[in-house]
């Protein structure tokens, strides 16, 4: 059941990743404007202020945004795959990566951007990694208990 949970969250994560790679400029352009809109006012700062920082240009907040997107992917493909070589998961999300630029690459309206690979890596690598430790961390503690329950029944 959760394997099946999981693999639904894949495939609506990939429908949102595929509607924003088919979306026209002028869409992107206005869900980037009303990403940093939204930003600018959770933080409290006015346009004028969000221009100090670089990562309120328009180019850096579209990049960021990558990263975001793959993260999640990341997270989604590591939980599936977490028994599983890390190289696994990381060879998947960069195929995903590929592919949403070659999706890119034939919209008449979209281009192919090598330059959102690397950020789509520190996305998916970011999120993969996360899950990783966290199942590290859980065997680990859960060794250490089992341990310490047969340190104290060899005791009795």
């Amino acid at each position: 059941m959760k394997k099946k949970i999981i693999v639904l969250g894949i495939l609506v994560w990939l429908i949102i990743m595929f509607i924003l790679s088919i979306q026209s400029p002028k869409g992107t352009s206005e869900l980037t404007y009303f990403l940093k809109k939204s930003l600018l006012r959770l933080l409290q700062l006015d346009w004028n202020e969000g221009k100090k920082y670089w990562w309120f240009e328009i180019g850096h907040l579209r990049k960021i945004a990558h990263s975001i997107e793959y993260f999640a992917l990341g997270m989604f493909v590591a939980v599936l795959t977490r028994k599983r070589k890390i190289w696994f998961p990381i060879v998947t999300c960069f195929l995903i990566s590929i592919l949403d630029q070659l999706i890119k690459g034939i919209i008449p309206t979209r281009e192919f951007d090598v330059t959102d690979l690397p950020f789509d890596f520190i996305g998916y690598f970011g999120g993969i990694v996360i899950v990783y430790l966290v199942c590290f961390i859980v065997r680990s503690i859960k060794n250490q208990k089992n341990s310490i329950s047969q340190r104290c029944l060899c005791k009795r």
